[in-house]
């Protein structure tokens, strides 16, 4: 009970007591279980992100190593074959296989049995 008579305790302080109760009861329980629950969604982000991550890295690496070995396997032929193979493919370096021309030289592109590559011929020094 509550009202103006005396001995009683006035309405409004006994409305706000229980008002600020019910508050501090859902702070003590919404609180935590929000924050627990947005902590756990950024560790689970955290974690998915790295996962993706490192598997990007991981198969950028492994296309990387490919390359890189495919672009030196011409290394492991004889010298004169290659310039012999080369000169077989462009005819003697005919102008139809010329892309380029700098102060340098000439630039060929040249279809092997492997790949397809730019070779670069020099102008001769006389």
């Amino acid at each position: 009970m509550c009202g103006n008579v005396s001995g009683l305790e006035p309405c409004s302080k006994l409305g706000e007591y229980f008002h600020s109760q019910n508050t501090k009861d859902i702070l003590v329980v919404v609180l935590p279980i929000t924050v627990g629950i947005l902590l756990l969604s950024v560790f689970i982000y955290g974690f998915l992100y790295h996962l993706c991550r490192t598997a990007s890295t991981q198969e950028s690496k492994a296309l990387d190593k490919s390359h890189i070995e495919n672009l030196f396997t011409i290394w492991s032929f004889d010298g004169k074959m290659v310039y012999e193979n080369i000169v077989e493919a462009t005819e003697g370096f005919d102008s139809k296989y010329l892309i380029g021309i700098g102060s340098q030289g000439s630039v060929y592109k040249v279809e092997l049995p492997s790949q397809v590559v730019a070779v670069k011929k020099f102008h001769s020094l006389q």
